[in-house]
């Protein structure tokens, strides 16, 4: 393999949810690695050193200095890529077109109703999912009550317990799906104050849900599959939470940047 893109990609059918995330983290931060050890890695992904080992020899390497090696030397042929700059300039405009767009009243709204919830709930299935989980990382690192669920089976008896007291805030890039109406349509019932984030405004979660945020989306096709770039959709979960600690009286300081990207073991998913 020519380098680790290609290389993880020819594996990617293979990886669990754990090998996953390391990939992620890999192909993220394959222009840093110098700056990482193993213990970094383990830290911000969540992931055991030894699972983290594990992946590393399936994709063929004898440990982590190796794969360093061949990570670094790989970069380095290659120089510029203008697949790279495509995506440095459609993650630069995500970013500026969803801060363009962003109803600030409406952020504002949800904002204050996380601030005086119980707890919030995070939910989405997919990529979505690993949004929400994320989300609730960042939640438990500011000190905010908060639980999430990626399964779809699961959420509809979870969603049974989420109290009138809290805020359920339902990820969906296109906002659509059985797996909405089936388990929202009781949510509503219960008058639960629900936050939808999804890049479709004519969606049905966008005209269900208490209050939506749109941040956008755009990224590459693979056939009938999408890979989208979601920093619109970060930019708003920081917003959301950050704004949520300012409003609870939670002192930090913005230049911190390991208020939010900190290392630590991550929480596991429940559902009270």
């Amino acid at each position: 393999m020519d380098n680790i893109q290609d290389l993880l990609q020819s594996h990617i059918h293979s990886f669990g949810k754990t090998q996953q995330k390391v990939a992620v983290f890999l192909l993220e931060n394959s222009a840093r690695i110098r700056e990482y050890e193993l213990n970094d890695i383990a830290d911000a992904t969540g992931v055991s050193r030894s699972s983290i080992l594990r992946f590393i020899k399936d994709i063929g390497f004898s440990g982590y200095r190796e794969l360093k090696q061949f990570i670094v030397s790989t970069d380095t042929q290659q120089g510029n890529d203008p697949l790279v700059d495509w995506v440095i300039g459609s993650t630069d405009h995500v970013v500026r077109q969803t801060i363009a767009t962003l109803d600030h009243r409406d952020l504002n709204h949800a904002i204050d109703r996380c601030a005086t919830a119980s707890r919030l709930f995070w939910y989405g299935v997919g990529e979505s999912g690993v949004l929400a989980e994320l989300a609730n990382y960042r939640c438990w690192l500011m000190g905010i009550e908060s639980s999430f669920c990626r399964e779809m089976s699961l959420f509809g008896d979870i969603s049974y317990q989420i109290k009138p007291s809290e805020v359920l805030i339902v990820i969906s890039r296109r906002g659509d799906g059985d797996y909405l109406y089936e388990t929202l349509e009781g949510i509503k019932e219960r008058s639960i104050f629900t936050i939808g984030v999804t890049s479709n405004r004519l969606s049905w979660l966008a005209q269900n849900a208490s209050v939506s945020l749109f941040p956008l989306s755009q990224g590459a096709s693979i056939g009938s599959r999408h890979v989208p770039i979601r920093a619109g959709y970060e930019l708003v979960h920081n917003a959301l939470i950050l704004g949520t600690a300012r409003k609870r009286g939670i002192q930090f300081t913005l230049d911190d940047e390991s208020a939010l990207a900190g290392g630590g073991d991550l929480p596991s998913e429940k559902s009270s």
